[in-house]
């Protein structure tokens, strides 16, 4: 471009204001251009979305993009559930675990379990034969096992009874088996009472050097009244059925053989927390050996549990039948076996 007449070698500033330079060709305002409005308007980027307000007149709304989903809001807070306070445990002592009534169920669901079980005890005791060929005292020791337990559930009753013992004394070995167990039925007249009917069998086997007892009753039966409440019982029984056999020899000679015969009887128990008594009569008739006259028999014992686990127990039994004694004239006699004891062992007599 040629430089214009006025130019002196340095460069001169055209006026801003004025005629425009010549070529000047002046650019038209933007569509939608307004000079009071200042700035012409500019377009939202692509994906502009207004924070606030109506949109620009206009503008398009934008969908969201393909697969978007709304988050959802977060749920409340679950309240906090406080557990209830736990129950506080009492202590137990001695009365109220052992002793203390418990809380009974209806007539109909009635459950109790009482009875003496003694785990291991010592006997000391001492027959005194009298009327045999070769009356004597004798004087024994014995280890042993005595349970005794009545279990009563509703209508159903049972009776378990044994003891077991051996050792020694004054003459020769001493032992004792004596065995009865029954079960059957009972009327509810009331909670906890009624009469009842048990069935079962019995066995005994008894003695030593001066003195032998055999017994075996099968069946024998038990029909009475029973009171059964809390760790109180009280039991009246009538018993009777058959002895399959059995045997009594007293002294060095004296004997006599049972055969098969009938047996009548009685028996009573008391139960009281710690306090357990029976006593039993029984008369076999033994008419088939001679004399023909019936054997009879009675036992008695007592235990009492005076601290825990520790019992204490008193014995007594008393056998007797008329014999004939061994030697010419056949001459007959009362003889009877006296047996009195006591027996110290670890146990329980309660409500189990």
């Amino acid at each position: 471009m040629p430089l214009p007449p006025n130019y002196g070698g340095r460069p001169t500033c055209q006026a801003q204001t004025g005629a425009p330079p010549q070529g000047y060709s002046p650019q038209r305002p933007p569509q939608g251009y307004s000079p009071q409005s200042g700035a012409p308007p500019q377009s939202p980027p692509q994906g502009y979305s207004p924070q606030s307000g109506a949109p620009p007149q206009g503008y398009p709304p934008q969908s969201p993009p393909q697969g978007y989903a709304p988050q959802p809001s977060a749920p409340p807070p679950a309240a906090v559930v406080q557990p209830p306070p736990a129950p506080e445990v009492k202590p137990r002592s001695r009365d109220d675990s052992d002793d203390s009534p418990r809380p009974r169920a209806s007539s109909d669901e009635l459950f109790s379990l009482k009875g003496m079980a003694e785990a291991l005890g010592v006997r000391v005791g001492q027959w005194q034969v009298d009327g045999s060929d070769a009356d004597a005292r004798t004087t024994g020791y014995m280890l042993l096992l005595d349970p005794d337990i009545h279990e009563s559930n509703g209508a159903l009753t049972s009776r378990v009874l044994m003891t077991a013992a051996l050792g020694g004394s004054t003459h020769g070995f001493e032992g004792l088996l004596d065995s009865r167990s029954t079960t059957g039925a009972r009327l509810l007249l009331g909670t906890g009472h009624g009469p009842f009917l048990r069935g079962g069998l019995g066995l005994t086997f008894l003695g030593n050097d001066k003195l032998y007892r055999s017994q075996i009753d099968i069946p024998t039966f038990d029909l009475g009244y029973l009171v059964d409440l809390d760790d109180f019982l009280l039991e009246l029984s009538a018993q009777g059925g058959a002895t399959a056999g059995g045997r009594f020899f007293a002294g060095d000679e004296t004997r006599r053989r049972i055969q098969t015969q009938g047996h009548l009887g009685g028996e009573v128990v008391l139960h009281v927390s710690r306090f357990r008594a029976r006593a039993s009569v029984q008369r076999v008739f033994a008419m088939g050996s001679e004399p023909g006259t019936p054997i009879d028999r009675f036992e008695g014992n007592v235990c009492l549990e005076p601290v825990d686990l520790l019992l204490l127990c008193g014995h007594a039994a008393r056998h007797r039948a008329r014999m004939v004694l061994p030697g010419p004239g056949n001459a007959e006699s009362d003889v009877t076996a006296t047996y009195l004891g006591a027996t110290l062992g670890l146990g329980l007599v309660r409500q189990l």
